[in-house]
This record gives structure tokens, sequence and C-alpha cells, in this order.
């Protein structure tokens, strides 16, 4: 399954998530928003590819991602420096998101 068809998939059942209802998500632009941030941002470029979805309701983000071959740390695991750089800019989304920049 790519990773828009996992979040399409995601935001087709959720309704069946605990606290969560189909018309309280929103699929975030990422790029419109790092592209404000400077252009030459890491994930622009990068061999991580990732869908995101934001709850106004809940200030929940829901991530699915994928962390291509030039990504790969140790054989068949993704590189602790490709996850950090990938965790510090979906949360900064999610900062931006329920407005506390």
């Amino acid at each position: 399954m790519t990773v828009s068809a996992a979040l399409g998939h995601f935001l087709r059942h959720a309704s069946t998530v605990p606290c969560a209802r189909a018309s309280d998500w929103e699929i975030v632009d990422f790029e419109g928003i790092v592209r404000q941030w400077g252009p030459g941002n890491f994930l622009l470029h990068s061999d991580i590819q990732f869908e995101l979805a934001f709850s106004h309701s809940q200030s929940r983000l829901v991530a699915f991602t994928t962390f291509g071959f030039n990504a790969e740390g140790p054989p068949g695991f993704a590189h602790g420096g490709a996850i950090a750089a990938w965790m510090d800019q979906v949360l900064g989304v999610l900062t931006h998101k329920s407005g506390h920049t």
C-alpha cells in the first residue's frame, strides 16, 4: 500500500478510530508549509515519503511514512538521523497547525 493509499484508507475509516470523525481531518499541504520555512528543507529533497492529516478538534496529527533506500542506516532499517529529521519536521507541522508558533 502506498503512503497516499494508507492515508486515504485512514480517512475513509476515521469513524472507526476512537475519538475521530472523518469530517474532522484535513490533509496537510506539507510542502506548502515548509516552503515558508526555507526552500532548502531536507525532507523536500529526500527519499522519505509521507502524507499528513490533521484534526483541528483534537490537535492530532497522523502521518503515514515510507523511508526509502537512500534513507537506510543499518541494512533494512531507516537511518536514525533520517528518523530524527522526519520527527523534527512533523512536530513542527503539528505545532504550526495547532496555532502554537
